[in-house]
């Protein structure tokens, strides 16, 4: 065989032993990921969680390349449950043993039926978790309908591993918890104030403020009239009145739920808590906003504790009564 042969021949040798390059799409742009994206969402192959939705898609392949998933196993792995993106848990125990820290994993039931789960991290000493029988019990998951009824060892199993993963390789899942332990958390309620409402809540305060110096001027300057007249006053049938009325709201009189009117005032009725829940109530049971309108109205310190409340005077009630029923009007007149 001549030299030229030869080469020929190893030439088709090498030809021959090369295996080829799966075909693999890498967005490098966002443009290119907003249309690769728009491929996927339009696909019969996307998941429902992600069917029509473009936007959904490419945060999902955003979030998967941050654990190292390819923008395909991150659109088969992660599950939108309650509105949060999470991993299935075989794709988690993957993104876990492709760490440079991973050793090994042991995964069993003792002879109680406990899940147990024990992981093992370079520099780390062998960590475990578990879930048993009375886990189950205790979560409420043997009444609940599913996978807790038909595949009850399974979940048991995951919950115990997720827990493994997460305290030892949180580094690698970035906060991303197991879809299985997901499936079982309840939605959270939060109640955010509109804009609007809080701006007006702080121009109410302001004006509040204003206000309880105003009184606070005309107080001072009625009693320094009083001590400059020698003569007491009369008393008239306003005075009468209001020693008769006194009795009435202290003993909270039936029928009497607002107060009584005392010279243009409210004297408040009820008890602390009464006022107070009344304060919560028109701050939509917002606490900072609510603490804040009896620092204004009363002075900051007044109360510091839940406790303090009991501490109120019948005049600091009938003050803060009085003063929400002009936080009331003035939001009435902006609405």
């Amino acid at each position: 065989m001549t030299e030229k042969a030869l080469a020929t021949t190893g030439q088709t040798a090498l030809a021959t032993t090369e295996k080829a390059k799966p075909f693999q799409v890498v967005p490098k742009t966002m443009q290119e990921a907003m249309d690769f994206a728009k491929v996927i969402a339009d696909s019969d192959l996307a998941p429902k969680d992600f069917k029509g939705k473009p936007g959904n898609v490419m945060i999902a392949m955003q979030m998967g390349a941050e654990v190292g998933l390819s923008p395909m196993a991150s659109i088969q792995n992660i599950a939108v449950i309650n509105g949060r993106p999470s991993l299935w848990g075989d794709s988690m125990l993957a993104v876990c043993q492709t760490h440079k820290g991973f050793e090994w994993i042991e995964e069993y039931f003792d002879e109680q039926g406990t899940a147990v789960c024990t992981i093992k991290r370079k520099g780390f000493v062998p960590h475990t978790q578990t879930f048993s029988l009375k886990d189950v019990t205790l979560g409420g998951y043997d009444k609940k309908p599913g996978s807790w009824q038909t595949s009850r060892k399974r979940m048991m199993q995951m919950r115990a591993r997720a827990f493994a993963l997460r305290d030892r390789f949180a580094d690698a899942l970035r906060g991303l918890v197991m879809a299985e332990e997901a499936m079982d958390m309840e939605p959270v309620q939060v109640t955010v104030m509109e804009p609007r409402k809080a701006d007006q809540d702080t121009r109410v305060l302001d004006k509040i403020t204003q206000g309880s110096k105003k009184v606070e001027e005309s107080q001072n300057s009625k009693e320094q009239d009083n001590s400059k007249n020698d003569t007491p006053p009369a008393p008239d049938n306003t005075t009468a009145q209001e020693e008769t009325t006194k009795p009435e709201n202290d003993s909270c009189a039936e029928g009497n739920e607002a107060g009584n009117v005392i010279e243009g005032e409210i004297l408040y009725a009820g008890s602390p808590e009464d006022i107070y829940k009344e304060v919560m109530t028109y701050f939509d049971n917002t606490k900072d906003s609510a603490h804040a309108f009896i620092a204004e109205v009363l002075g900051k310190g007044r109360i510091k504790k839940m406790k303090d409340l009991q501490t109120l005077t019948q005049d600091e009630m009938t003050k803060l009564w009085n003063s929400l029923q002009e936080a009331k009007a003035m939001t009435e007149e902006e609405s």
